[in-house]
């Protein structure tokens, strides 16, 4: 969506069969009635019940409605008298950047043909919009989730970022980052052809916390974080709690893909 696209398509056609030129008979034969309904494509059918007799027109079965019936010795062998074929063509197609959702592509004259009309139909490619693991768009922004080490969090980061207009990109932070929080940098986001203004890239932040820490890095930490004021009470019964379900994300994963 951000850069655009060119991709060779495969697809279903059908053509006017060459070989008889849709015409379903072979070199030098001609069309003859259907002996069933005698070139009138529809048959009467006759029922009587006592003295009532009642009439019910059908669509000829052999002929089916056409009122013509070729020789079987006279239909054409390359499309067996249907007077079309089905072709698998490929054609290449390409956008420009910053498409939206429901636009589309027209080829004209790039489908189906059909037998009684000169042009063939028109051939259209809607393009709807995919999301990504990890990121989204929102209107004219593009919202990425971005997961960062609880140390980055606190004393700030720089990081790549892989954008989609094809080039990476550094972003880079000095402030506290709390869990969930939203950072923003204007005009990398997708474009609005209308407003011919661009939209903003949002990073969503997830913290990643180390799944234990030795003693000494706790009076370290606490030596610098504030502490709670209120002090507990004497005599109080202690439960020790533990986690039911740990993060999927480790912080070593985070530090060998990041």
């Amino acid at each position: 969506m951000f850069s655009g696209i060119e991709r060779t398509v495969e697809f279903s056609r059908k053509i006017k069969c060459p070989t008889c030129k849709a015409s379903g008979l072979k070199e030098g034969c001609k069309e003859r009635g259907c002996d069933r309904c005698h070139g009138k494509g529809q048959i009467m059918m006759v029922r009587r019940e006592g003295f009532s007799v009642y009439q019910q027109i059908t669509t000829c079965g052999d002929c089916g409605g056409s009122g013509k019936r070729p020789n079987p010795n006279d239909i054409c062998n390359e499309c067996n008298g249907i007077k079309l074929m089905l072709t698998k063509p490929t054609v290449t197609i390409s956008t420009e950047s910053n498409i939206n959702h429901g636009e589309f592509l027209k080829l004209a004259n790039f489908a189906d043909d059909m037998v009684n009309a000169n042009l063939a139909g028109d051939l259209y490619f809607i393009f709807t919009y995919r999301e990504e693991k990890g990121s989204k768009r929102n209107g004219d922004d593009l919202v990425v989730q971005k997961s960062i080490t609880l140390l980055e969090s606190l004393v700030g980061f720089q990081l790549e970022y892989d954008h989609p207009i094809g080039k990476t990109i550094c972003i880079e932070s000095k402030q506290i980052v709390k869990e969930g929080d939203t950072m923003t940098v204007d005009d990398l986001g997708f474009y609005n052809k209308q407003t011919k203004k661009y939209g903003k890239l949002k990073f969503i932040f997830h913290i990643i916390y180390p799944d234990s820490i030795s003693d000494k890095a706790k009076e370290a930490i606490s030596s610098v974080l504030p502490k709670r004021k209120k002090k507990l009470a004497n005599g109080l019964e202690t439960f020790t709690i533990t986690k039911e379900n740990n993060s999927n994300l480790t912080v070593e994963d985070l530090i060998e893909t990041e």
